[in-house]
């Protein structure tokens, strides 16, 4: 019966390493039935570990098809069944900090930068505590991610300067590469647009030559925002239909809403005001229809600076209230 169960165990652990494969791939469905056979086939009372890894498997792909509150249910459960006993130093990753680096990403769309933040300062704190240099590496990727999205570049930079070091002394080439994007989001933030160009395309180039199609999406999207603050109109309408194109290809729809936002950007900057107000309706309205109040407040707020420039700024600010309000009513 012993050498049963530790067989049993052992292809499980092959499974959920085909399952990152497939995730890798963007092949998400697949990578879904793989996570909920193993789900199934696990409890927190047999085996903590597999039960953990199957759990946070599983949100994972969730996260990323966009099913927020599936995801964000299972990263909180895995967080409350973890204890750092769990970990193993022979592990690739640590499923508590990846559970808390995505959560931390939920959040941020749904409007609570707040907790976002809390979680981004947890992973750090129990990263520091593991002493695990993959871990260290995902943390800080992470946290330069997130502080950058909440508008803290200062707090962001010297976390991606570290990530990009530790990856490189590691040899961590998939999160080296997105440590090389975020630190070329930053590096364009600050104003150094040729460093970001480098650093954006030799990480993306490392992304997708080691075959990866999740996430690309994500990446082509923050590029195409920093082309079009520096008016490069045209690339940027160009890495946004790639990246609507990867997107349905793979069924990877978390960011869609931002997608849709910078495409309405993209078409203001070339003069076509009707088309991006069009647009810029349909970013709000599945941004809405994804009860994701952070993402539907931006897409309200370029909706509005566009009506704004017409003379409609009434209309803006009432349905701007609407979106704070909402927002608030989630905090009480």
């Amino acid at each position: 019966a012993g050498h049963r169960l530790a067989d049993a165990a052992h292809a499980l652990r092959i499974r959920l390493g085909l399952e990152a494969c497939f995730v890798m791939r963007g092949d998400l469905v697949r990578a879904a039935e793989l996570a909920r056979t193993a789900v199934a086939t696990t409890s927190w009372d047999d085996d903590m570990r597999l039960a953990l890894q199957s759990r946070w498997a599983l949100a994972n792909v969730q996260f990323h098809q966009g099913d927020w509150r599936s995801a964000l249910a299972g990263f909180d459960e895995c967080l409350a069944n973890y204890d750092t006993g769990l970990h193993r130093r022979s592990g690739v990753q640590d499923p508590a900090v990846m559970c808390l680096g995505y959560s931390s990403w939920i959040h941020f769309e749904l409007g609570h930068a707040d907790e976002a933040l809390r979680r981004i300062a947890r992973m750090l704190a129990l990263a520091d505590e593991l002493q695990h240099p993959f871990s260290t590496s995902v943390a800080l990727g992470f946290a330069a991610s997130l502080k950058r999205l909440c508008g803290d570049v200062d707090g962001a930079w010297p976390h991606a300067q570290e990530a990009v070091s530790v990856c490189e002394r590691g040899g961590f080439q998939v999160w080296l590469a997105h440590a090389w994007m975020v630190r070329g989001q930053l590096r364009s933030d600050r104003g150094d647009f040729a460093g970001g160009d480098a650093d954006l395309d030799r990480g993306y180039a490392l992304w997708v030559g080691g075959g990866a199609r999740i996430s690309c999406a994500t990446y082509l999207i923050t590029r195409a925002e920093l082309l079009l603050r520096q008016c490069r109109t045209g690339r940027a309408i160009g890495e946004l239909a790639e990246a609507w194109q990867i997107s349905e290809q793979i069924g990877e729809h978390h960011y869609q809403a931002e997608l849709l936002r910078l495409q309405g950007l993209a078409a203001w900057q070339g003069g076509d005001l009707g088309g991006a107000e069009a647009v810029l309706h349909q970013s709000l309205a599945l941004a809405s229809s994804q009860d994701k109040p952070g993402l539907e407040l931006r897409c309200a707020l370029s909706l509005g600076a566009l009506q704004a420039a017409q003379g409609r700024c009434a209309e803006a600010a009432i349905r701007l209230r609407g979106i704070f309000e909402e927002i608030g009513r989630a905090h009480v």
